[in-house]
């Protein structure tokens, strides 16, 4: 739930098979624009799919004016129309039994994204980019 945290140290290897940054909560420009300078120049991993989610037009406008769509487009990064989406299991990456996701939004209680079966964990841009890049959960400093 919610009120779990840990270090990432403490939590060893957890693989996922989405990530989602953004939201209506948490789809700021600033959160798209750490995961972009991450991402930039790289490509997700091929086991992970990975969603961005404008929280409003004007942020979506931002992010194309800026480079910050086109950079998360080329990494293979799906970018979602502004609004809810996933975090609620409404469309785009609603999650299946034994799915596994790695999200910015603010929410992570069973059932909230799609399947009580799935797992979801909470975590910043840095670490949703980072994750995005590995397959698993990853602050980027440590050894692969």
């Amino acid at each position: 739930g919610i009120d779990s945290v840990a270090e990432i140290e403490e939590i060893g290897r957890i693989w996922v098979n989405q990530v989602v940054v953004g939201g209506c909560t948490n789809g700021r420009l600033k959160d798209f624009a750490v995961a972009a300078g991450i991402l930039k120049g790289n490509t997700i991993h091929p086991g992970v799919r990975v969603i961005a989610a404008p929280g409003s037009r004007q942020i979506a406008l931002e992010m194309e004016q800026t480079g910050i769509y086109r950079d998360l487009l080329n990494a293979g990064v799906l970018i979602l129309p502004p609004g809810c989406g996933p975090c609620t299991a409404l469309h785009g990456g609603v999650l299946g039994d034994g799915d596994a996701c790695l999200a910015t939004t603010n929410r992570n209680m069973p059932g909230r994204m799609g399947s009580r079966a799935a797992k979801v964990y909470i975590a910043s841009p840095l670490v949703a980019a980072y994750t995005a890049l590995r397959g698993y959960i990853s602050a980027g400093g440590e050894k692969s």
